[in-house]
């Protein structure tokens, strides 16, 4: 297992053959921004909060160019990484369909076999999420470790297939849910792993899924999805009516998951509203949040983070996102008004959407 696991892949360029522009930044106690740019979204600007110089630092990160990347405070710092656009040339190190993880701080790499060997290709299906339940501290111990996609099919918004693997394992194993299982999918927005139980949340106010893993025999496993309701806040002031959209995000701190809900008008391109919510596990309902107290919470497509504001020197309870159509970061104020910042603003053409990305061991507070 440790040979499987072993973070001296291929893909992993060693310390001592790294110039500084090939390598991460420093961990900060905040998350950093990064906006990838360039043909084929090679290189990467990163920004960080806690800069009080506001200067951004670009980058050429091979692991990161031309990839989606997906991180929670869950991961503990490492990143799950997937070769998903089929008009780049990854060699030498990847193919197309390739997935990996990565930990920015330690640069160390864990192969995942390669999408395409679960038999369902992107031709097909689109990503909807990906997760992992507990950070391979140990390469050896890799067992523990879970890596979890869904995938939507293109021409079926009702079946959905979950691949699943421990790193050092050659083959995704898969289970497929179509409207056969009678489940009520609401479509399946986001994977969350938290108190040691793996979420599927939807669009859906009232109806999400437990993710279960049952053991067969010996290494076998199936999932199960268990759906469950919850409550929602009636008579909500938010909701803009007929003439506002509603876009739904999960973010996750290491026990607390929150549910964001953003109202834009039709025709802007500004949210008129944001409401935000926590999931009281013990009612299995969504308790309306009038303040995050210390606490700050990052969102972006594919990237969630959170830290302490105190340690930050950031005005506590506040949201900070960014949309797929700018390069701008927005700040939202539970307790009091929004604001943008823009913290790259002459980056080359093209540019493409940002996440964030929190390094080690600062992501905890």
């Amino acid at each position: 297992m440790a040979e499987k696991t072993q973070a001296t892949s291929s893909a992993a360029l060693s310390m001592e053959e790294r110039s500084e522009r090939r390598s991460p930044p420093l961990p900060k106690v905040a998350p950093w921004l990064v906006i990838p740019y360039g043909k084929d979204r090679k290189n990467q600007a990163f920004y960080n909060l806690c800069d009080p110089d506001k200067r951004t630092c670009r980058k050429l990160i091979p692991e990161l160019s031309g990839k989606s990347i997906f991180q929670k405070p869950c991961h503990h710092g490492w990143l799950v990484i997937l070769c998903d656009f089929n008009e780049i040339d990854y060699s030498p190190n990847w193919v197309f369909a390739d997935c990996f993880l990565w930990n920015p701080a330690t640069l160390d790499t864990i192969q995942l076999p390669n999408i395409h060997s679960s038999g369902y290709t992107y031709d097909e299906y689109k990503l909807v999420d990906c997760v992992l339940s507990l950070p391979p501290t140990n390469p050896s111990d890799g067992n523990e470790t879970m890596v979890f996609c869904v995938y939507e099919r293109l021409d079926d918004e009702c079946e959905y297939v979950f691949l699943f693997c421990r790193p050092g394992e050659k083959q995704w194993r898969t289970h497929k849910f179509t409207r056969e299982h009678k489940m009520d999918f609401n479509f399946i927005w986001s994977l969350n792993y938290l108190k040691g139980n793996l979420y599927a949340m939807s669009y859906s106010r009232v109806c999400h899924f437990k993710v279960e893993i049952e053991q067969i025999d010996g290494d076998n496993v199936n999932l199960c999805l268990r759906q469950i309701e919850t409550s929602y806040p009636t008579g909500s002031p938010l909701i803009g009516g007929s003439n506002t959209n509603v876009g739904t995000i999960y973010v996750q701190t290491c026990d607390e998951l929150y549910r964001i809900d953003l109202y834009m008008a039709h025709q802007g391109k500004e949210f008129i509203s944001i409401g935000i919510l926590r999931l009281d596990f013990s009612t299995m309902g969504w308790k309306e949040v009038y303040s995050l107290g210390d606490t700050v919470l990052f969102y972006s497509k594919n990237t969630t983070a959170c830290c302490s504001a105190a340690e930050l020197g950031l005005t506590k309870g506040c949201l900070y996102y960014t949309l797929a159509q700018d390069q701008s970061l927005y700040k939202y104020e539970l307790e009091g008004t929004g604001t943008i910042i823009l913290p790259c603003l002459k980056l080359p053409i093209p540019w493409f959407c940002s996440y964030w990305l929190m390094m080690p061991p600062t992501f905890r507070y």
